[in-house]
């Protein structure tokens, strides 16, 4: 709604920190519950279903990359919906989404393995984003596809290689399950809040965090 609100108030500026500040809470969210699940997927199936294969492992992590860079469109959607440029918007968009499938199928046809269609969907999806950026630069022309490289995918890539790597590293070193199941899914969050908090926030964003808590110690 603020976004929206905005948008409609021409408040440019605003907007396109705003729009900054949601893709970093959405990305951080997404990466904090998704590289757990990832780190401890073999257990957690092993768990649920007790029977499956190798490949089912595989299969679940790579759906869970897909899901976060597919929850990425959304700030950018909202924007386009506010500006009222849904038509070419949503049909450039999902066309290029729409490659997935005649991708896949022409993959098979070479016999490439099973994972190969979720290898084009996550490929597809995140052209699809660059597509979507575009779309945005070009109905908003105030908006900055550098400032947001700066500001969030700059950030976001090294906060995500030092989370997966630093998981990865207490996944290791600990051999019983269940302990290593628990650590994992405290560890990583709170190692990425930090992480997130010193590195990936501006000093509105972290504003806005105060502000929060302030307001939370005040209740």
């Amino acid at each position: 709604p603020a976004m929206i609100r905005s948008y409609a108030s021409n408040d440019r500026e605003y907007l396109q920190q705003l729009f900054n500040t949601s893709n970093k809470f959405l990305f951080f969210i997404l990466i904090a519950i998704g590289v757990p699940l990832i780190s401890e997927m073999y257990d957690i199936l092993n768990i649920w279903l007790g029977d499956f294969s190798e490949e089912m492992v595989l299969f679940s992590r790579m759906i869970i990359v897909y899901v976060i860079i597919l929850a990425m469109h959304n700030p950018i959607t909202i924007i386009m919906h506010a500006s009222g440029k849904v038509k070419y918007y949503h049909l450039i968009s999902e066309s290029v989404m729409m490659v997935c499938f005649p991708l896949s199928w022409i993959l098979f046809l070479f016999n490439m393995p099973s994972y190969t269609v979720l290898v084009s969907m996550i490929s597809v999806s995140a052209i699809a984003h660059v597509v979507r950026m575009f779309c945005l630069k070009h109905y908003h022309q105030d908006f900055s596809i550098y400032r947001y490289i700066l500001s969030f995918v700059i950030p976001s890539v090294v906060i995500t290689i030092l989370t997966c790597g630093l998981t990865y590293l207490v996944h290791e070193s600990i051999d019983n399950p269940l302990p290593r199941f628990v650590v994992v899914f405290i560890f990583c969050p709170v190692l990425l809040s930090v992480l997130m908090y010193c590195l990936g926030l501006s000093s509105f964003e972290k504003a806005i965090i105060k502000k929060v808590v302030h307001h939370i110690i005040k209740k």
